[in-house]
């Protein structure tokens, strides 16, 4: 095997499409040959990233169906074909196939990460990291925003929560713009009593305020927000203004 072959041969290696000869002669080649092992290691780092990245999805009722009939017509009787010609023989179709899949993957591999990494950008950045944080957490939790009646259609998001480090992200969508005489206002909601959690403006398609939880987020029944005059709610205990949205920790 020459190098320019070792080369064409890593894509294929690193999906793990060579027949055992070959991949025995791409490994003897590559403990000699940094440049190849780099690229080894750059498709292996994509391919890795693939499928960290895709998720796990249900197969199609139809697949088995499908797979049976196609095993049935392989084990037909073949049609005799003309010998390969010493081009084909060099670089068999199934050959072609393993470095199409190969490009596929680094295709797709790189518009998953692009559109995974614009998901990433559209929290908001003053709560990124705290965000990032939290939904790595094991047993965090996600539930969804429900928009008061006057916001309905227009304003969503998530409550985002780690309960074990007691932390929590209201993650707010398309807010509407409010003149300076009105402010939107943040509650907490526990059993014996509901509490402002502070005054806030929209900050565009997406807005992100960080709950300030001074108990155990379980013993919370929700949070909400509300649309008050400047100044907030007279009420030091509840909205006076119509609903934005809130979230039931029950739901969770």
């Amino acid at each position: 095997m020459d190098r320019q072959t070792l080369l064409e041969l890593i894509p294929a290696y690193a999906l793990g499409a060579l027949d055992e000869a070959e991949q025995a002669e791409v490994e003897a080649r590559l403990a000699d040959d940094p440049e190849a092992q780099a690229l080894l290691a750059d498709y292996r780092a994509v391919t890795q990233t693939l499928s960290l990245t895709t998720p796990a999805r249900t197969a199609p009722a139809h697949l088995a169906d499908d797979l049976r009939k196609r095993v049935q017509a392989a084990q037909s009787p073949a049609v005799l074909a003309p010998p390969p010609s010493p081009a084909t023989r060099r670089f068999p179709g199934w050959r072609w196939l393993a470095l199409a899949a190969s490009v596929l993957v680094v295709v797709v591999a790189a518009w998953t990460i692009f559109f995974m990494q614009q998901s990433e950008q559209a929290v908001c950045p003053n709560t990124q990291a705290l965000y990032q944080q939290i939904i790595a957490a094991d047993n965090y939790v996600r539930v969804d925003l429900n928009p008061g009646e006057d916001f309905a259609g227009v304003v969503s998001g998530e409550l985002v929560a780690d309960p074990q480090a007691n932390a929590a992200i209201m993650h707010m969508r398309n807010l509407p713009d409010v003149p300076a005489e009105q402010v939107f206002q943040l509650w907490l909601a526990a059993p014996d009593q509901t509490v402002s959690g502070g005054l806030f403006r929209g900050t565009g398609s997406d807005t992100c305020i960080i709950l300030p939880l001074e108990q155990p987020l379980e013993q919370y029944n929700g949070f909400g927000v509300s649309l008050e005059a400047a100044g907030g709610s007279p009420n030091p205990n509840g909205r006076t203004g119509p609903r934005v949205l809130n979230v039931r920790l029950g739901d969770a």
